[in-house]
């Protein structure tokens, strides 16, 4: 009853003709009825386009500044190692996900690959190890916006600097730099997901994500946007966000990050155009692993269900649960990505000689 509430003059209400004020959420609360309001200007859309154009951008910059300075800090030891570290498939699956997990580009450890391969200092049996340990350590951007550093974003910005200043070798002053390019990306998915707020409470916009419930379409979507942004981390970070912000559910989350995977592998085709035939076959083998990662999990989105809901959801939810004590989706949604690559891999590797053939 709203009258029960103490009223109060409309000037203690101090929002202008521009403004958009609304009653987010209700909750009862000892006895009590407590009501949340965001407020937000009429032109919020353009506003929110900006700031997650403006944050995107960032994000981009903050993994492309952290593969750059830690290529300059050890660039030429990331080439011995993939060379010397690949001489068994465990061997070649670790050196992969570690070079990825450093360099945040799944697309730029198998770009190294291909030259290698190309240039007959690698085979491509090595390299279909390699492509494997890329793809889990291409996970990590996911599982790092999962564990919400986003709210540290500047402190990490400030002493990323601080290293990169007060060092006295030029490694260190890379590795301050990596550090910094960590803390841009990090608040380049703050400022998106801040920007996102307005979508949240956005009728329109929600009934058309309620609409979208095919995991094939999620999947498409995922590619698409990848192949927009060029970058799988990126593409999953804003997932995160979008889920975090409860505008889509983690069906949606999972079949967007798995479209993700397979749409980064445009880097490498483009870049491969003109190798010689070994330099191709990584390529395909690439795109080949990532689908096959996709067609392993896809029937267990719907088709192959537990109580409702389909099995990859519940023992994702499972999983969460039991080793990270949390019900939280963005933390679902990177273990799923993590898990499906994982999975993939732990299945392919066996193989690996026989489709090398």
């Amino acid at each position: 009853d709203l009258h029960s509430f103490p009223t109060r003059r409309s000037s203690d209400l101090r929002t202008s003709h521009d403004d958009v004020f609304i009653v987010a959420s209700s909750e009862q609360a000892s006895g009590n009825v407590v009501f949340k309001a965001v407020s937000f200007s009429k032109n919020w859309l353009p506003v929110m386009t900006v700031n997650i154009a403006g944050g995107l951008a960032l994000l981009l910059f903050g993994m492309s500044f952290i593969n750059k300075s830690l290529q300059k800090a050890a660039g030429h030891k990331f080439r011995a190692l993939l060379t010397s570290l690949t001489s068994s498939k465990f061997k070649g699956l670790i050196s992969g996900f570690f070079m990825t997990a450093l360099n945040q580009s799944s697309s730029a450890t198998m770009l190294l690959a291909v030259s290698l391969v190309s240039a007959g200092l690698l085979s491509f049996f090595q390299s279909m190890s390699v492509s494997l340990g890329a793809s889990i350590g291409s996970t990590i951007t996911g599982q790092l916006v999962a564990f919400r550093l986003v709210n540290f974003a500047l402190p990490i910005i400030a002493l990323g600097y601080l290293i990169s200043f007060l060092s006295g070798g030029k490694r260190f002053s890379e590795a301050g730099d990596a550090v910094f390019g960590f803390g841009i990306l990090f608040f380049g998915m703050k400022l998106m997901s801040d920007a996102m707020v307005p979508v949240t409470l956005n009728p329109v916009f929600l009934d058309f994500m309620t609409q979208i419930r095919s995991p094939l379409f999620g999947i498409l979507l995922g590619v698409v946007i990848t192949v927009i942004i060029q970058s799988s981390g990126a593409v999953v970070g804003i997932v995160i966000a979008l889920a975090a912000s409860n505008v889509i559910s983690l069906s949606q989350g999972i079949c967007l990050a798995l479209g993700s995977q397979v749409g980064t592998c445009i880097t490498v085709v483009l870049a491969t155009v003109k190798l010689p035939r070994n330099g191709k076959r990584t390529m395909i083998w690439q795109i080949m692993q990532q689908i096959i990662a996709v067609l392993i999990v896809f029937p267990f989105l719907g088709c192959i269900s537990v109580d409702g809901q389909g099995a990859w959801l519940v023992f994702v939810k499972w999983f969460t649960e039991t080793f990270f004590f949390t019900e939280d989706i963005g933390r679902q949604i990177a273990m799923s990505h993590t898990l499906a690559a994982a999975v993939n891999a732990v299945i392919l590797l066996p193989f690996l000689k026989y489709l090398s053939s």
